[in-house]
């Protein structure tokens, strides 16, 4: 029976989870218990706990997926530079009076630059020219501050975020939890990732822990430089997992971050 729910069961809840809509999900969480329990009558599993792990068990794949492919705005949350940033552009400004003596020279370092000098500038005809008049003009840049759309190679939208970072930490600290995560890799070759497996789930109700390894990644054949990387032992970690209204997402995810990025580079 047990070899039978182990086979069984999560490939049949994915499909029960897949399908069910947000608007309805107290409903379809009490219907899908129902179902199971009259399924497996004979489980040493209670249903909620069959339904809870297939739950967990399905978002620790997701996790393991985004961890991968380094979406980390599903796994911290969406920041502000996901969607936009924030741009400065020097432009020439309106033509100012600047009183001289008659056959003095404005200073180099006042003259407005160029436009090929300026990102983003304004191309014109009418640069002014430094001369020897008593009322010489020339052009003020002007700094325009404003805000253009963009994607983030870290951010699709769409997907689902799995981990409880956006409501744990500020916008400030979700940045330090990227920085981190991201500086794990640093001195890597280009063709090697660190990836994640998901083991066995203990089950507490309201809480739930994923016994995971990590271990080192070569994408395509290994080169000279990603062959030492080939056959490196793995190394162990936990998933801490939370119930969060039907939703399971992991938490504590800066721990994660930072007891991996330890283990990562005392090998």
């Amino acid at each position: 029976m047990k070899r039978f729910l182990k086979r069984w069961t999560i490939p049949i809840l994915g499909l029960i989870v897949l399908s069910h809509t947000a608007d309805a999900q107290q409903s379809f969480r009490a219907m899908a218990i129902a179902q199971i329990a009259e399924q497996f009558p004979n489980s040493d599993k209670s249903a909620k706990q069959i339904y809870d792990e297939g739950l967990i068990w399905h978002t620790a794949k997701i996790f393991a997926k985004q961890f991968r492919n380094f979406e980390l705005g599903a796994l911290t949350g969406p920041i502000e530079e996901d969607r936009s940033r924030i741009v400065t552009t020097r432009v020439p400004g309106l033509a100012d009076s600047v009183s001289g003596p008659v056959g003095s020279t404005t200073d180099s370092t006042a003259t407005p630059p160029g436009p090929g000098a300026i990102p983003g500038g304004i191309t014109s005809d009418d640069t002014p020219s430094v001369g020897t008049t008593e009322s010489d003009s020339i052009s003020i840049p002007h700094i325009i501050t404003h805000r253009i759309d963009r994607r983030s190679i870290f951010f699709s939208e769409g997907h689902k975020v799995t981990t409880t970072a956006e409501r744990d930490y500020t916008e400030a600290e979700r940045r330090e939890i990227r920085k981190t995560f991201l500086s794990m890799f640093d001195g890597l070759p280009p063709d090697v990732r660190i990836v994640l497996e998901s083991g066995s789930i203990q089950y507490h109700g309201q809480s739930a822990t994923v016994t995971a390894q990590w271990k080192y990644d070569i994408i395509g054949q290994a080169t000279r430089l990603s062959r030492p990387y080939k056959n490196r032992s793995p190394g162990s970690l936990t998933l801490r997992m939370l119930r969060v209204g039907d939703d399971w997402l992991v938490t504590d995810f800066r721990g994660l971050v930072n007891g991996l990025k330890t283990d990562v580079t005392s090998r």
